[in-house]
């Protein structure tokens, strides 16, 4: 753990770079949204001596160090056991339970800058725009996730399909060709009707986009891109939650990247609210 790293080599650094560390140890969610010349100043300390302590635990620099504390702080939430509302007890009043769900999921999205590569989401985004047909699968809230994007793109023009049946999942995945769009929602990364949806999209030479937790897991392995989430739950829990709020983030970005090379995207937008808005009126 990079975290534990940085407290084991702490002792022996210069006093700017101690600041530095110590900072970064008190402070570890807000890091994730920080880039290095504000976390000099937060610090007192400077740029250089950043780059310092990234070279002594033997890292690259500070985006990897973004990236390593966003997978540590990842790990300290998900476990092998149910998941659980960090610090939920038997008992609390209502007004406690929601004051620890809103610090929760507030500090999970805070990690989200750091292992959402924009790169990928540029990517995802002009493969949307280009493919002739694009297919959504998704299981349970993830399904839910899927049923977001599907509905946004309509609005700007854009259908897609996103079926519910597992065979139609299945059937339409293998209807694809190399000019279209799979794109698979799976918080685990292992849900095996969602990983053989891929993979018969991707026998079609399809190009595939994952939205799936940060980490190495089936789907990251052979999706053609990969858009990720905090890995926030474990795989077992009583109920999707910081997994569905970050997927639907991600989906927002990516529909927001859409919107913004899509030239009329606004009329699209306006056109299809007034369409929905003078149906509900009549």
């Amino acid at each position: 753990m990079i975290l534990t790293r940085l407290k084991q080599i702490a002792p022996t650094l210069s006093p700017a770079e101690y600041k530095a560390a110590t900072y970064i140890l008190d402070n570890p969610y807000s890091i994730t949204r920080q880039n290095i010349q504000s976390l000099a100043a937060n610090c007192k300390s400077s740029t250089g001596a950043i780059m310092r302590i990234c070279k002594k635990i033997g890292i690259k620099g500070f985006a990897e160090l973004k990236l390593l504390i966003a997978e540590d702080l990842s790990g300290d939430q998900a476990s092998d056991g149910p998941y659980l509302i960090p610090d939920l007890e038997h008992g609390d009043s209502e007004s406690r339970i929601i004051e620890k769900i809103i610090s929760a999921t507030a500090q999970n999205i805070q990690m989200i800058p750091a292992i959402l590569d924009p790169e990928s989401v540029r990517t995802a985004a002009e493969k949307i725009l280009d493919a002739s047909r694009i297919l959504l699968v998704g299981i349970g809230a993830s399904h839910i996730v899927a049923e977001d994007l599907y509905q946004k793109l309509l609005r700007i023009g854009i259908y897609s399909n996103c079926p519910t049946d597992e065979d139609l999942m299945l059937l339409s995945a293998s209807c694809l060709t190399k000019k279209d769009v799979c794109i698979a929602f799976s918080y685990s990364g292992e849900t095996s009707i969602i990983k053989k949806a891929v993979g018969e999209a991707s026998k079609k030479d399809c190009f595939t986009i994952a939205i799936t937790r940060y980490g190495t897991s089936s789907l990251t392995k052979t999706a053609d891109c990969v858009l990720s989430v905090p890995a926030s739950e474990s795989t077992f829990r009583q109920g999707a939650t910081l997994s569905r709020i970050d997927q639907l983030l991600i989906v927002d970005a990516l529909y927001s990247s859409i919107l913004s090379k899509v030239q009329n995207g606004m009329s699209l937008i306006s056109e299809s609210f007034n369409i929905v808005r003078t149906n509900a009126d009549k």
